[in-house]
């Protein structure tokens, strides 16, 4: 490997890891609120928690069987998740009348105050990241995307 993959290697690698080294995120939307609740909260969620909050607030209501593959996780990963959520007073766990097998998932006060942060949370990034892009040109931006399409389909 040239120095050029190994300076990049070294920045995917400090990518990777910012979220488990200094969760960033979670600490601009503990600063956006001056809930003390929604801020004991957010820093009890997971980045996990947060993306399902997300996808959870983005459909109102959601069949719980539905949200392991848009999130990318098991369903007894999930069902654990729904327990603690609901727990936490985020979620609200509910069966269909018609159905008692069938759980369906509700954000509550909390939870809709949690997902409007990450909204906030995710226009604030859009910003950055729109600057950022802004520095480069469309086949830059191409050939970076080419590059990560790649380094995603490594498999071990």
């Amino acid at each position: 490997m040239n120095q050029a993959g190994k300076n990049l290697k070294t920045e995917l690698t400090k990518f990777l890891n910012q979220d488990h080294d200094n969760d960033d995120e979670k600490s601009w939307m503990i600063a956006q609120t001056d809930n003390p609740t929604t801020k004991k909260l957010l820093s009890k969620l997971s980045t996990r928690a947060l993306e399902t909050i997300e996808v959870i607030g983005k459909s109102n209501k959601i069949h719980i069987k539905d949200i392991p593959e848009l999130v990318g996780a098991s369903q007894p990963t999930i069902s654990r998740m729904m327990v603690k959520l609901d727990d936490m007073g985020i979620v609200n766990v509910t069966f269909l009348s018609e159905n008692k097998k069938e759980k369906i998932v509700t954000l509550t006060k909390s939870g809709m105050e949690i997902f409007d942060l990450h909204d906030q949370l995710e226009d604030h990034l859009q910003d950055k990241l729109t600057s950022i892009f802004n520095h480069y040109s469309a086949d830059e931006l191409k050939l970076f995307s080419k590059l990560m399409r790649n380094i995603n389909e490594i498999k071990l």
